[in-house]
């Protein structure tokens, strides 16, 4: 399974190592810092990648997750986006 994360601090970098333990393929996504994000996905591992700033985890995860706080409501609205993405019809 492709599990996406959105957020890319401790609590998205853990859970993305036990998801990955378990042999799923982790998407990061969303950090102000591209060379966090890109640390935090090698820190995983193998299976641990960056999808970019949101759009990458929501098109290409078959789970998705927004971890850590959302002072500036920024994954507030990701996540009203999925949910509105996930409610289109596939085609």
């Amino acid at each position: 399974m492709r599990i996406g994360i959105i957020g890319a601090g401790r609590i998205a970098g853990n859970a993305g190592r036990l998801f990955a333990r378990a042999g799923h393929e982790v998407l990061l996504s969303y950090a102000r810092d591209p060379a966090t994000l890109a640390a935090r996905a090698a820190d995983i591992g193998a299976k641990g990648r960056v999808a970019g700033r949101g759009g990458g985890v929501r098109r290409g995860g078959d789970a998705v997750g927004a971890v850590g706080p959302d002072r500036r409501g920024s994954r507030r609205a990701a996540a009203a986006e999925l949910a509105d993405r996930l409610k289109e019809p596939a085609g």
